[in-house]
């Protein structure tokens, strides 16, 4: 019980965009401590695989993906990739500077929104 306890993200996949440094390291960092399979995403290629190299040395799971988010087909590589290693995504988190219109819910965005 006490594993489950120190690792309640277990089984779960997370996303963090902007992840190459500060807030985003740490939140993926994070995640991967709670236990989360994270899926590294930066346009920031040498950083990203340094704290990709973070997260398997403290003992995390992930991968990185090169990407620049504000792309439609960019985003749509990130979701293949986590379909294909990962099957499953249950969390995101957004560190990118591409936020959509405020004060719109992010499931109420359109692509154009983020351009």
């Amino acid at each position: 019980a006490g594993e489950v306890m120190m690792k309640p993200l277990r089984g779960k996949t997370a996303a963090v965009i902007g992840a190459s440094s500060r807030v985003g390291r740490a939140t993926a960092l994070a995640f991967a401590a709670y236990g989360a399979q994270v899926v590294l995403v930066s346009r920031r290629e040498p950083e990203i695989f340094a704290v990709l190299e973070e997260l398997h040395h403290s003992g995390g799971e992930g991968s990185a993906v090169i990407a620049d988010v504000s792309d439609e087909r960019e985003v749509v590589r990130i979701v293949r990739h986590i379909e294909t290693n990962f099957g499953r995504l249950d969390a995101v988190f957004n560190n990118a500077r591409v936020t959509g219109d405020v004060g719109i819910a992010t499931h109420e965005q359109t692509v154009e929104n983020f351009r």
